[in-house]
């Protein structure tokens, strides 16, 4: 490097290059604040949300991990009832269990769908629209896309907390 002039004489060149690293994750919710945000997102009407944060809360996985789940992920061993999957990232196997309060909260919302779900169709939806007084087409409930879960959970986060909270799920 020195032969071609790119550095300077006796000095090593590798250090002008230095690593630039992902900040690492720093926003926490407590159990009172998830909680507070499921009970906000099912009484707003985005039961799919509702449930992908207590399934998150109980079992650790990640949004992605949430959204993409079947009824063919479904598990039960006993009194325990959880969803076994590939990660997102990584696509290592997971187990999560959860909670007799969060199994209640997604049969629920499983059984007032007004159709049958395929074992291999996501559980969770956005929420549909029926048309407005103006009249227009109803959108039917359709699997959450990343895009669709970020904007739900920013309308449930503004409903709950307000307009200065900023983490994310």
């Amino acid at each position: 490097m020195t032969a071609m002039k790119l550095c300077t004489p006796k000095q090593d060149p590798s250090r002008a290059i230095q690593k630039q690293s992902v900040p690492g994750r720093t926003q926490i919710w407590s159990e009172g604040e998830a909680t507070r945000l499921v009970k906000g997102a099912w009484r707003a009407g985005y039961k799919g949300l509702a449930c992908i944060i207590a399934i998150a809360w109980d079992t650790s996985f990640s949004p992605v991990d949430c959204r993409t789940l079947t009824p063919a992920h479904a598990v039960s061993a006993g009194d325990d009832w959880g969803f076994l999957t590939a990660r997102g990232k990584t696509t290592m196997t997971a187990f999560g269990i959860m909670s007799r309060r969060t199994r209640r909260l997604v049969q629920a919302y499983i059984a007032g769908l007004d159709y049958d779900l395929h074992d291999d169709a996501p559980i969770l939806r956005t929420r549909g629209a029926a048309p407005g007084p103006k009249g227009g087409r109803r959108h039917n409930p359709v699997p959450l896309t990343k895009g669709s879960l970020i904007d739900d959970f920013a309308d449930v986060r503004l409903l709950v907390f307000g307009k200065d909270e900023k983490r994310r799920l």
